[in-house]
């Protein structure tokens, strides 16, 4: 219960000769109406409310009404970037709005998709989160913001965690869209689009000044995370600004103690590396518990300018992320078995020092050092709402958008003094055109252009740690700089067949060009040639809605989507570091073709007396063309030496197919006024068909059941979250499942208990006080190198002014 303004609420009384809607601030007038007369408050979150205007007086004119979990006639708008009702889209949507994330208190975007168990998340070090859509994960899921795509040319196939440069509490509302969003999206949306909306700048409905804000102090013990945030908005009637900081500091992280005594260590740090006296030094970790180096620092910062002129809205939207360097946890707790000399005895003979050696071998650490640099990331666009065009539309939406990403990777191996630094300076220019016109009553197209521009720049040097000595490096992608462009148009076509059926169809043809310069290859023992490519890719939908009800809805979605390769696809030179006892690098491929996926899908949700809501959805996705890494040869050579060591040498390929199916379950209910239960549940399967093994980045089963309850200014839940096993032989022999990082029988099932609870003292001000993974369980999720948080008290106080 939020004790804030409650706008659109519709009043009428009974044979409603009266009809009015609260406004922003939750006020309106009544009149015509006797004191007997019944008045009906409705709004599709809230419970209905009925009263007499004598009673309304006794009240104080003041009506409070209580939430729903289950929503009524809710409207998404990331399936098609229109506004529409749920009811009418074809797509599966799990809308986490701003209540929802608020309440969850994650510390980051990427914990808000965890925890709201509609996307499975990876992660490599706590500084990160991989999302994962039904099956599919990195490069092959997109992530948008604010209608400006994120993934760019150098977006990888392995784990990603630049979700986390999106501050979450600037978020409104995410939209996850499950499934092939390339009709509308383009290039990687193969397993879903993941839509995050952030704040926007609020006007004032009059002439007066609108001055509003919220404000957080956030604690969490697992971390130590000390979290401060601030959002002010000033409006004018026609003008309004929002501006927004966050800045967040972690600490190491403390994982569960409560463990299967069967596993023994799994999951513990016991010992670190620390420099000492100028040599690399195994040093026992006095807490096996906290997991050294995952700490670090972030500062997020937005500010948006809304102006209307006339009939045209727009939006200045300038968004920068920056953080402290964050190490890759899993690369640190790396081995590798190497053999010891070390003298066994010494003497002297006849005035000659004799010296015995002894050799053994021994798992020492890989690495002393490796981390990622501070990420940056500014966002700069121009969002464009048009007047309406009698002609050729009538909404219209241009966005024009300025993207600057900054990343950096430094890595030094145990007991060695050259420490690699590696850089990559990305620039990024979209432009997005999308327009909507309505043909006749049952009849509208959608379409639109895109296109984007991708400037990438890599530097690279090897320091000498001890003379300080700098010399240049070879650069992850091509030192002499690479473009990727693209060019693509799409159209939709809606047909309102009747009241109970919608048909949905659509094509989206696109254009990517490549360029990259490697330069002299003064690093390489082979001569790598530029390389230039251009490929077309062609993606289509045909989707029906049936609504024999106003309680059902059913659809059924027959869909394609593709990944055009970027540049970590087709000219990355790097190291493959799957397998710390296999030096692999991987070389350009010059003749890579994009990755399709062909998906359908059938859905059935049904709604009892708008109390109760099950949904149930089917999906069977067919993968051709998979982008894969195998063994490769380069002139000949099998194996080159790179970074000072022989390795085998491989490359991407086009390789066969792949299949993935899977279901999913969502359950809510509000039981009465106070209480009300939600479930999900997910289950996903996938297979290699070319190689008849297990496909790579398919989760366990992974669900959670909560239930509710919110009387008068207080707000609680207990929810259980919970993964199943994921057997060692269910792992892909080839990939980024990461059994190393697992049991030698797989990663174990586990669940979580959670409590979360929040009191609103007035209008302005609540506390809030959880407690995540109360039995302090140790657990780590599927292909991740880092272990989950053990118990975990969060205290939050949000103010609003």
């Amino acid at each position: 219960m939020s004790l804030k303004p409650v706008p659109d609420v519709i009043v009428f009384n009974v044979d409603k000769s009266f009809y009015a809607r609260s406004d922003e601030n939750g006020s309106l007038t009544v009149e015509g109406v006797s004191k007997s007369d019944t008045l009906f408050f409705q709004h599709p979150a809230y419970f209905r409310l009925t009263f007499t205007l004598d009673e309304i007086a006794q009240r104080g004119y003041k009506i409070t009404m209580t939430e729903k979990v289950l929503v009524m006639n809710e409207y998404v708008v990331a399936a098609s970037k229109i506004r529409e009702k749920a009811e009418v889209t074809a797509h599966q949507v799990d809308v986490i709005d701003v209540k929802e994330i608020e309440f969850n208190n994650s510390q980051t975007s990427a914990h808000v998709l965890e925890q709201s168990c509609k996307v499975f998340v990876q992660r490599s070090q706590m500084g990160g989160g991989s999302p994962v859509i039904r099956g599919l994960e990195a490069n092959k899921v997109l992530l948008v913001v604010d209608g400006v795509r994120l993934n760019n040319a150098i977006y990888r196939g392995e784990h990603l965690q630049n979700v986390i440069t999106i501050d979450s509490e600037m978020l409104d509302r995410i939209e996850v869209v499950q499934g092939p969003g390339s009709l509308i999206y383009g290039s990687d949306a193969l397993g879903g689009v993941m839509h995050f909306f952030t704040r926007q700048p609020r006007l004032s409905s009059d002439e007066t000044t609108r001055v509003d804000g919220n404000a957080l102090l956030r604690y969490a013990s697992a971390n130590f995370e000390k979290k401060t945030h601030v959002n002010f908005n000033f409006g004018k009637k026609k003008f309004a600004s929002l501006t927004g900081i966050t800045f967040t500091d972690f600490d190491d992280l403390r994982t569960g103690s409560r463990q299967n005594p069967f596993y023994g260590d799994y999951g513990k740090h016991l010992e670190y590396v620390a420099r000492i006296n100028g040599k690399d030094t195994i040093i026992q970790n006095p807490n096996p518990l906290v997991q050294k180096f995952t700490g670090y620092r972030q500062f997020d910062a937005i500010q948006k300018f809304l102006v209307m002129a006339r009939e045209t809205k727009l939006i200045f939207n300038f968004q920068f992320s920056s953080g402290s360097n964050i190490s890759r946890y899993e690369f640190l707790r790396e081995t590798k078995t190497v053999s010891v000399t070390e003298p066994l005895h010494v003497f002297v003979y006849e005035d000659t020092i004799i010296q015995i050696d002894t050799t053994y071998e021994a798992e020492l650490p890989r690495w002393a050092r490796w981390e990622y640099g501070p990420q940056t990331r500014f966002l700069g666009s121009l969002e464009v709402a048009l007047k309406k065009d009698k002609k050729f539309y009538d909404d219209a939406t241009l966005i024009i958008a300025y993207q600057k990403v900054l990343e950096e990777r430094i890595s030094r191996r145990f007991g060695e003094t050259e420490q690699f630094s590696r850089k990559e300076n990305v620039d990024i220019l979209t432009l997005n055109f999308d327009l909507v016109k309505k043909l006749d009553r049952q009849n509208s197209v959608q379409y639109g252009f895109e296109g984007a521009f991708n400037h990438v720049r890599s530097s690279a040097e090897l320091l000498d740690i001890e003379t300080n000595e700098i010399q240049p490096a070879s650069t992850r992608y091509p030192e002499n700089g690479s473009h990727l462009q693209t060019y693509a148009f799409y159209a939709r076509y809606n047909l309102n067949i009747s009241d109970k059926v919608i048909v949905n169809t659509g094509f989206r043809y696109s254009h990517v060009f490549l360029n990259s310069k490697f330069g002299d290859n003064r690093f390489f023992e082979v001569q790598f040639n530029d390389i230039r490519f251009d490929n077309a890719a062609f993606s289509g939908m045909f989707a029906v809605v049936y609504n024999p009800g106003k309680q059902w809805h059913i659809n059924m979605i027959l869909s394609s989507g593709y990944r055009v390769p970027n540049l970590d696809d087709a000219v990355k030179v790097s190291n493959l570091e799957t397998n710390p006892e296999a030096n692999r690098v991987l070389v350009p491929n010059a003749s890579l073709k994009p990755e399709y996926v062909y998906s359908a899908e059938a859905g059935i949700r049904r709604r009892f007396e708008d109390k109760v809501s099950a949904e149930l959805v089917f999906y069977n996705t067919l993968i051709r063309n998979a982008i894969r890494v195998q063994p490769f040869s380069v002139n000949g050579f099998d194996h080159i030496t790179f970074d000072g060591e022989l390795s085998s040498v491989n490359t991407n390929v086009n390789i066969g197919q792949a299949v993935i199916r899977g279901v999913s379950f969502n359950f809510s209910a509000d039981i009465n006024r106070h209480f009300s239960v939600t479930n999900t549940f997910n289950y996903t399967y996938g297979r290699n068909k070319t190689d008849d093994v297990p496909l790579d980045h398919i989760p366990p089963f992974y669900g959670q059941t909560g239930l509710h309850t919110l009387y008068k200014n207080f707000r609680g839940e207990v929810a259980l979250r919970y993964n199943g096993w994921k057997r060692a032989e269910d792992y892909a022999p080839i990939g980024n499942d990461n059994l190393i990082n697992a049991t030698e029988f797989g990663a174990p099932a586990w669940f979580t208990l959670n409590v979360r609870t929040e009191y609103q003292f007035n209008r302005f001000f609540r506390v809030q006080v959880a407690v995540e993974n109360i039995l302090d369980r140790h657990y780590r999720t599927f292909s991740s190198g880092v272990s989950a948080p053990g118990i975990n008290f969060i205290l939050a106080a949000r103010v609003n002014f």
